[in-house]
Formats: C-alpha cells, structure tokens, sequence
C-alpha cells in the first residue's frame, strides 16, 4: 500500500475489533455494483425488513462508504431468541486490518 492510499484510510472501531476503511473507493464500487438478487423466501423477508436494520448498524455501514441495500450474501439462521429471524449479512469493503 502506497503513503498516498494509507491517507485515505479511515479507521472504524467495530467494539470487537477495528478496521480501516477506504471509504473514497467504498463508495465508488458500491455506486457501480449491481448485487445478486435472489427470489428465495428468506431473501426476499430480508429485504422486506431492511428498514428494520438498527440506527447505529445502518449508520456504520454509511460511515464506511457501504451502501446498506447493497449487501453481498444474505443467510437465514432461523429464529432468534426475540421471536424474530436471525440474518447474517456480508458487506465486502476496501481497507486493512
């Protein structure tokens, strides 16, 4: 990594651990990609739910240039300890450990 582009980093402290981002290029790839959109049922609920994501995750994931409607992988665990559905998803970004 060059001076130039480790000036660009911004560093995110996710409580558990933290990463830089570059948030410049985030936002630039998430501006062109187009996901994957899938029509199964679990898919389909999150996407439903997506103005359930919480304040702070939502914020976050803007703060890193990620576009929170454009998420890479959705997967269903089944339900969650609140009668909810329990999701995991992924959100690929540019920076380091």
């Amino acid at each position: 990594m060059t001076g130039a582009e480790s000036r660009r980093l911004s560093t995110v402290d996710l409580e558990a651990f933290v990463r830089s981002s570059d948030v410049r290029a985030t936002r630039a790839a998430y501006a062109s990609y187009v996901p994957y959109v899938c029509d199964c049922s679990y898919c389909r609920n999150f996407q439903a739910q997506s103005d359930l994501v919480p304040p702070e995750v939502r914020s976050l994931l803007e703060r890193m240039g990620i576009d929170p409607m454009k998420l890479s992988e959705v997967c269903e665990f089944g339900r969650s300890d609140g009668g909810g559905r329990l999701y995991q998803a992924e959100c690929p970004f540019p920076g380091q450990r």
